[in-house]
C-alpha cells in the first residue's frame, strides 16, 4: 500500500489559498544560486509562468534552457520576440557564447540540468505527487503506460503522461500545469533520443521508483556509444527521492539484469535463467489476446490478458 504524505513548501511558494506565487527570488534560492544585482528590481515580483518548452511561452514569462544548444544566441533572440523576459542557461553555455558582453536578460546557472531539476521536482511535490514513478526503455514504454492507465487511476488520484510526450520538455510541461494539489500519484513515461535525454527528465522527477523494460542500440549514434546511452537510461536511479527507491527491471534484458544498481531491485522476466521476483509463464497468443501468467514466491498471483500482439 503506497503511504501519501505532503511535502513541506521550504521556500513558500504556495500561498494561504495554495495558489503558487513564484519570484525570482525563491526559484534562486531553490536552484542554490544568487540573484545577480541587475535583476534585484524584479526579484519580489510574483511569475508563475516558468517554462521550458518554446509552445508554452507566454509574454513575461521566465525560461529556463535546460535543451542541447548549438547557437545560443539564434535561440534566445527567438524566444525573446515571443515574450520571454528572463532566461536560466547553463554557465558553460553563458561563458562559451559570452553572454555577459550582450544585452540579453540572462542568469547563469551552474549545471543547469541539476538545478533546473531542483525547481521542477520542487514545484511537483508541492503539487501534491509525493510518489512519482518513471517508465524508461526502448521498446514497450506506451504499452507499459496505456496497462497502467487501466489500473492505477481505479485506486490513486493519479496523472500519467499521455501519448508519446516522453521528452523532458514534456515532463517540464506536466509538471507546471497538470500536477494538482490533489495529485497522488505521477508515471511519467521518459524517453531517450540523444544525450542527457533521460537525465534531464530523471532531475525533474526525483522519482520513488522507476520501469526499466529493454537498453537496445537505437539513437546510439547520439550519444557516441552504447555504454553512454545505457547511462542515460539508467540515471533515475542517481535522482530518486530517497534511499527506499526501487527500478522495476526487466532481467530479460541481459545487460540489466547484469548491472549491480545503486538502488532497490524488483526483477520480472519471462525467459532469464536469472531468479526473478515476478515471472511470467504460460504465454500464449489467442488470436488478438496476449495471455499470461504471473508467478511470485513459487505461487501464482495473477492471470493476464492483454489484447496486443
Amino acid at each position: 500500500m503506497i503511504k501519501f504524505k505532503k511535502s513541506q513548501d521550504t521556500y513558500g511558494i504556495l500561498n494561504s489559498m495554495g495558489k503558487r506565487r513564484i519570484t525570482l527570488e525563491k526559484m534562486c534560492n531553490i536552484m542554490g544560486i544568487d540573484v545577480p544585482k541587475e535583476f534585484y528590481a524584479i526579484k519580489d515580483v510574483v511569475q508563475n509562468n516558468v517554462v521550458s518548452r518554446e509552445k508554452y511561452i507566454v509574454k513575461g514569462c521566465y525560461f529556463i534552457v535546460i535543451s542541447e544548444i548549438t547557437n545560443l544566441i539564434r535561440v534566445l533572440d527567438r524566444l525573446k520576440q515571443k515574450g520571454v523576459k528572463l532566461f536560466f542557461v547553463d554557465k558553460e553555455l553563458y561563458d562559451k557564447f559570452r553572454i555577459e558582453e550582450k544585452n540579453y536578460p540572462v542568469i547563469p546557472v551552474p549545471d543547469i540540468i541539476d538545478r533546473g531539476g531542483r525547481f521542477y521536482s520542487y514545484i511537483k511535490d508541492l503539487g501534491g505527487a509525493p510518489v512519482t514513478i518513471g517508465v524508461t526503455g526502448t521498446l514497450g514504454k506506451t504499452t507499459t503506460m496505456n496497462i497502467l492507465r487501466e489500473i492505477v487511476p481505479k485506486k490513486y488520484d493519479a496523472y500519467l503522461s499521455t501519448g508519446n510526450m516522453n521528452s523532458f520538455f514534456a515532463v517540464s510541461g506536466n509538471i507546471m500545469k497538470n500536477i494538482s494539489l490533489k495529485t497522488e500519484l505521477y508515471i511519467q513515461e521518459a524517453g531517450a533520443n540523444r544525450k542527457d535525454s533521460v537525465r534531464r527528465a530523471a532531475a525533474m522527477l526525483t522519482a520513488d521508483a522507476f520501469v526499466l523494460l529493454n537498453v537496445m542500440n537505437h539513437h546510439a549514434d547520439n550519444y557516441g556509444s552504447e555504454d553512454a546511452l545505457f547511462a542515460d537510461k539508467i540515471s533515475f536511479q542517481d535522482y530518486m527521492k530517497n534511499e527506499n527507491g526501487v527500478v522495476f527491471a526487466n532481467y530479460d534484458d541481459d545487460k540489466i539484469s547484469a548491472y549491480d544498481f545503486k538502488c532497490g531491485i524488483i526483477s520480472f522476466g519471462a525467459y532469464t535463467e536469472n531468479d526473478v521476483d515476478y515471472r511470467a509463464v504460460d504465454i500464449e497468443q489467442n488470436r488478438e489476446w496476449l495471455e499470461f501468467d504471473v508467478i511470485h514466491n513459487e505461487k501464482k498471483e495473477a492471470h493476464i490478458r492483454i489484447r496486443i500482439l
